[in-house]
C-alpha cells in the first residue's frame, strides 16, 4: 500500500536538493557557544549542473499527489532588487521569456496534475532601490519577496509568483555550489501563501546552464530560461511544498533537471532554452506537451472483494479523449482518506479500463474512497463512495451449563444480504479432527454471526479451534484456543 506521506526528509524545514544530493541547512553552521537561529520556512532548490548530460533512468517513480495545492492561474512578478548593471543582458532575455512561455506546449504538461498554464503570466516587474547587502541570506531574500509584494499589491493568493532577481555580484551564498535557484513560500505576516523564487545573476557561475543548449554566444543565457522555467513550474505545481513531487521528493522539474532531452522553444517574444518536465502521462521527460480537447470524462467506479483479507480493488472505466493518462485512488476512513495508490500510466483509448488495489484494510471497517484520473488536459476527481471490506471480525468460546459444553461465536463481515459457508474445526491440538458446518448469511450492514454449540467436550482441556469462510471470497479466524470448566 502506498501511504499518502512524503518523505520524512522533505518536511522539516532542510533544503532538499535535486539529483540526490545531500541535504544542506540553510544556516551556515553555528560556532560552538554561538545562539542557535530559528529554522527557516521550506525551500526547494535546483542543483547546479554537475557532468554530462543523460537521459532519466528507467524505472523513475511516478509523481503523487500529497495532499496540497497547486496553482490554477498562476501569474508571475519580477523585483529586480538592486540593479546598476546588466553586462550579459538577462534583463530583457527573463523579461522576455516569461512574458511568452505562458500556455506553449512545453508548460502545459502542469494541467495533467490540475494545474494552469494561462498564456498571460507575467503581470508586472519592479526595479527595487532598497538596499541589497552584498551576500543576501535567505531571510533577506524572503522579507525582499515580501516588500516586492507588497508593491505590486497582491494579496495572500495561492497563484502568485515573485521572482527576486539579484544583481550580478550579489548572490546569495551557495549559488553555483548547492543551488541555481530555489523557491519557497514567503510565509511572512499577511503573505503565508505567496510563492517566491530566489533567482541570482545566473551568468555569474558557468554551470547553472550557460550553453547547456545552444554553443557560444547564443547560448550564454540559456540557464537563464532554464534556472526560471524550472522554478515557475514547480512554484505551479508544488506552491506549498506539500502537492506533487515523487517518493524522493523530486519535483516535475528535477526529475529532468540537466537531463536529456533538452533544447529550444520557440514563443512570440523570441527562442529559448529550456529543460525537459516530467510527464506521469508518459512517464518520461517531454518538451512539448499538446493536450486532448478535454480533461477525463467522470469515471465508472466499482468495488471488489480481493479475498476477505483486507483487500480490495477499485475498477471501473473512464474515456480518456483517445489520449493517454493516468490516475490514483485515495481512500481512508473518513472523507480526508489519508492513503493513496496507483499514479501508473493509462493506455490510450477512448473508453479505458483502469483498477488499483487498497491493501492492509481492517474488515468490517467503513472506508470513503474517490478516484482521479488525468489526462494532459486535466485531470477529474469521482464523487465520494464507501465500502466495508469483507473478512473475520472476531470469535468467542462460551462455556455454557454443563461440563465440557462450549458455544463458539465467530463475526464475519460479508457483503450486506450475501450468503456463505462458515466451518468450524476443533480439537486438543492444531491439527483439530473435528467440524461442524453452518450456512451464514449478512445482515444489512453486512455482518453475519456463525454459531456452534458443541456439547460433550472433555473438561478442563484446552481446545484449538479456527472457522473458516467460503463464498465468493474465502477467509478465516487463524488457530484460536479455548479452555473447557
Amino acid at each position: 500500500m502506498l501511504s499518502a506521506t512524503r518523505a520524512a526528509l522533505r518536511r522539516t524545514g532542510a533544503v532538499i536538493l535535486a539529483m540526490a544530493l545531500p541535504i544542506l541547512s540553510v544556516n551556515a553552521v553555528h560556532q560552538a557557544g554561538a545562539q542557535a537561529q530559528p529554522k527557516p520556512p521550506k525551500i526547494h532548490v535546483m542543483a547546479p549542473r554537475s557532468g554530462a548530460q543523460a537521459k532519466v533512468a528507467a524505472g523513475e517513480p511516478q509523481l503523487q499527489a500529497f495532499k496540497g495545492v497547486v496553482q490554477t492561474a498562476p501569474v508571475v512578478y519580477i523585483d529586480y532588487w538592486g540593479w546598476t548593471s546588466d553586462p550579459s543582458g538577462e534583463k530583457p532575455y527573463l523579461e522576455n521569456f516569461l512574458s511568452s512561455i505562458g500556455g506553449t506546449p512545453w508548460v502545459k504538461s502542469v494541467l495533467q496534475y490540475g494545474a494552469g498554464a494561462p498564456a498571460d503570466l507575467l503581470k508586472g516587474t519592479w526595479s527595487s532601490t532598497t538596499a541589497i547587502p552584498a551576500t543576501p541570506t535567505y531571510d533577506d531574500i524572503r522579507a525582499e519577496a515580501d516588500r516586492a509584494a507588497q508593491h505590486f499589491g497582491v494579496a495572500d493568493d495561492l497563484n502568485v509568483q515573485i521572482i527576486v532577481a539579484t544583481p550580478t555580484g550579489h548572490s546569495s551564498g551557495g549559488f553555483g555550489i548547492s543551488y541555481c535557484g530555489y523557491h519557497g513560500t514567503i510565509g511572512l505576516g499577511a503573505m503565508p501563501q505567496v510563492t517566491y523564487t530566489n533567482l541570482p545573476y545566473n551568468t555569474d557561475k558557468s554551470n547553472c546552464g550557460t550553453n547547456v543548449v545552444n554553443p557560444g554566444a547564443s547560448g550564454l543565457l540559456d540557464g537563464v530560461s532554464m534556472v526560471a522555467g524550472h522554478e515557475l513550474v514547480e512554484s505551479i505545481t508544488d506552491p506549498l511544498l506539500n502537492s506533487w513531487s515523487d517518493s524522493n521528493s523530486q519535483e516535475n522539474a528535477d526529475k529532468c533537471s540537466w537531463k536529456n532531452p533538452q533544447g529550444n522553444v520557440t514563443t512570440s517574444a523570441g527562442t529559448f532554452a529550456v529543460q525537459s518536465l516530467w510527464s506521469n502521462t508518459t512517464a518520461s521527460c517531454v518538451l512539448s506537451t499538446v493536450p486532448p480537447s478535454s480533461p477525463p470524462a467522470s469515471p465508472t467506479k466499482n468495488i471488489r472483494n480481493d479475498d476477505g483479507n483486507g483487500n480490495e480493488t477499485v475498477y471501473g472505466t473512464v474515456d480518456l479523449g483517445g489520449s493517454p493518462g493516468f490516475g490514483w485512488i485515495e481512500y481512508g476512513t473518513t472523507t480526508a482518506y489519508g492513503s493513496t495508490v496507483g499514479f501508473d500510466p493509462i493506455a490510450s483509448a477512448n473508453t479505458t479500463p483502469y483498477q488499483y488495489q487498497a491493501t492492509g484494510l481492517t474488515p468490517g471497517t467503513t472506508y470513503h474512497f474517490r478516484v482521479h484520473l488525468a489526462n494532459e488536459a486535466g485531470l477529474i476527481a469521482s464523487s465520494d463512495a464507501t465500502f466495508v471490506p469483507t473478512g473475520f471480525g472476531s470469535a468467542n468460546a462460551i462455556a455454557l451449563s454443563g461440563t465440557g459444553n462450549e458455544s463458539v461465536i465467530g463475526t464475519v463481515h460479508l457483503e450486506p444480504g450475501t450468503s456463505a459457508t462458515a466451518t468450524l474445526s476443533y480439537g486438543t491440538s492444531a491439527s483439530y479432527g473435528s467440524t461442524a458446518t453452518v450456512n451464514v448469511t449478512a445482515n444489512a450492514s453486512g455482518v453475519a454471526y456463525a454459531s456452534f454449540y458443541r456439547p460433550g467436550l472433555n473438561a478442563a482441556t484446552t481446545y484449538h479451534y479456527k472457522i473458516d469462510v467460503s463464498g465468493s471470497v474465502h477467509f478465516g479466524s487463524g488457530d484460536l484456543t479455548f479452555t473447557t470448566s
